[in-house]
């Protein structure tokens, strides 16, 4: 059983990432605290996943991966924000963030409050967004994905329409 320290740096949204690492080291049987800084628990820790979704967040997950690092815990850093500003990430802590969708989570079960059927983008190329950054430029079909569950669930798919009609009656 290891101690698991999970930071969601982007605390005023769901990050549906740190919510499946949870469940997937909890079913590991590892001890999992979840906060939105780097805290007492976090330090007490022998590992931390650090998340941004937005890039404003990043210079708070930077000072907390370089508290955390320098107390000897290991450091993982994600989310679509690390992707995007990569070299700001990685001159700022010596943690090379990881790049897109990390598969070890992907299909994680559990009862989340939101869930993605499709990923990727077929090359819209709008100057404005991520998600060829982040996901792809294929489009992927997932055919087990996770009923959102809570008071508002909702589906976070970001081209819905550019799959193919059996994709979207399922879904449907």
């Amino acid at each position: 059983m290891v101690k698991i320290a999970i930071i969601n740096e982007s605390k005023e949204v769901y990050n549906l990432a740190v919510h499946k690492i949870e469940n997937y080291h909890k079913l590991r049987g590892d001890t999992v605290f979840m906060s939105t800084r780097a805290d007492a628990w976090s330090r007490a820790c022998r590992k931390a996943y650090l998340s941004a979704i937005f890039t404003w967040d990043l210079p708070k997950l930077v000072n907390d991966a370089r508290m955390l690092k320098d107390l000897g815990v290991e450091i993982e850093i994600g989310g679509p924000a690390a992707t995007y500003m990569h070299d700001y990430v990685f001159n700022g802590t010596g943690v090379e963030p990881h790049h897109g969708i990390d598969m070890r989570f992907e299909h994680v079960q559990g009862e989340f409050q939101c869930t993605f059927t499709s990923r990727g983008c077929p090359g819209h190329n709008c100057e404005f967004c991520l998600v060829q950054t982040v996901e792809g430029r294929k489009m992927i079909e997932y055919d087990d994905f996770n009923i959102p569950v809570g008071k508002n669930p909702w589906m976070c798919d970001n081209n819905i329409l550019s799959t193919s009609p059996r994709h979207q009656q399922l879904v449907v």
